[in-house]
This record gives structure tokens, sequence and C-alpha cells, in this order.
């Protein structure tokens, strides 16, 4: 399980206690552009050292941001477009700048960190990355989980599944998020090229009330057996 947090916090420090406290043994941090402060190379160390088995940086594709990510040395850095401090959301990439992310992607594989992108359901964006050294695509859901009707729901799911078989014939592994409550499990889960599912909120409303372990032994058993 993943610990996820925002970059917006007063140190380090506390994200590292949120992660004692938590148990968890993996953590996802989202640096963004506002409210956020350049913390120093060591403070990003110490997270680094706290972060557990699997560290997942999220980044927005910014050269300053790419320092910081080239310092921490993630498992995975996934880039995104833009944080929209409303919805506190990482926005999805929906065009690219091909010149920026290729540069990005030759900053931090040199550094040895793999690279992955946040991008809205449209094949066209594929056509753009399909000779990059990305490894990882993260996909927006939202098109399907914020779906007013059920043909919209339909249409937008169909776009997801002929993303993930083309995404996947180019040999990238794959997740998605963006809303998804438990509900939407029970569909995403029979996607044979989506790799993974970030759950949202209502996980964590299911986990205040019945602890962490109880949580996610709940999913398993009701979602995903």
């Amino acid at each position: 399980f993943y610990l996820q947090h925002n970059a917006k916090v007063d140190s380090i420090a506390q994200v590292i206690s949120l992660c004692n406290v938590s148990g968890f043994d993996a953590l996802s941090y989202n640096l963004h552009t506002k409210n956020n402060k350049n913390f120093t190379a060591e403070e990003l160390k110490l997270l680094r050292m706290n972060a557990g088995n699997f560290f997942v940086l999220r980044v927005p594709l910014e050269e300053a941001f790419m320092k910081q990510a080239i310092v921490l040395k993630p498992d995975l850095a996934i880039l995104y477009s833009n944080y929209d401090s409303k919805s506190n959301f990482c926005e999805p990439f929906s065009d690219i700048d091909q010149e920026a992310l290729e540069n990005a992607i030759l900053n931090l594989d040199a550094n040895n960190v793999p690279v992955g992108i946040f991008l809205e359901p449209d094949n066209t964006i594929l056509k753009k990355i399909n000779k990059t050294r990305l490894d990882w695509i993260e996909i927006d859901a939202s098109p399907f989980t914020r779906a007013e009707d059920s043909n919209d729901e339909f249409t937008a799911l169909e776009n997801i599944v002929s993303f993930l078989e083309v995404s996947q014939k180019m040999g990238f592994g794959s997740s998605i998020r963006g809303e998804v409550g438990l509900n939407f499990i029970p569909m995403l889960k029979k996607i044979e090229s989506l790799d993974e599912i970030c759950l949202d909120w209502d996980f964590w409303d299911l986990a205040v009330k019945l602890g962490i372990e109880k949580a996610a032994q709940q999913v398993i058993l009701k979602f995903l057996r």
C-alpha cells in the first residue's frame, strides 16, 4: 500500500512522521508548483531514506523539479502537466511538448531513474511517445469515473481499454487513477492490459472506520478475488 501525500507541508519531518505512524511500506509523493517550498538536498535525501520499499515521485515537467527528482532517485518518477490547487489534483497531459519530455527523460534516465507519465486516454498522444524511453504510463480515469450517464461511462471505458491495449503493445507498464472509488474496481480489474489501480478517498473512509489492515482485507476479499 502507498501513502500518498502532497508536498504542501512545513517540513520533511512531517512526511516522515506520517510514514512511520501509518505503517505503510511505500510512499507516493507529489511535488507541485504551488504552495510548495524548495527543500534542500539534505531534506530530500532524508525523505528518500524513509520512503519505504518503493517510492513513487510525481513531478511537474519543470527544470527545478527535475533536479529534485534526480536528488531523490525515486523508484519511479511520474511526470504530470500541472497542479490544480483547488481540486488538489495533479493534472494529466492532454498534449506533449516533445522536446521538453525527451530532455526530462534523458536527464532522469542518465541518473538511473525510471520515468512514467500521467496522460489523458487519447491514442493520438501515444504516437508522440512511442519512441521515447518511458517505462510507465499512468492514465487519467476521471472521464470514466465522472461520467454523467451510462452511455458516457461506456464510451469513456472503451477509450481507456483501447488506450491500454495500444500502450501495452508498445511495452509500457500502466496504472489508472483519478477519483477511482471501490465501485469501479469490478469493471477496471477486467482490463487485462491494466497493471495497477490507484484507489481514491472512499477506501480511506473505510480505513478510518475499520483500520488500514481490515479495510485492505475487505477490499481484497470483496473485489480482487
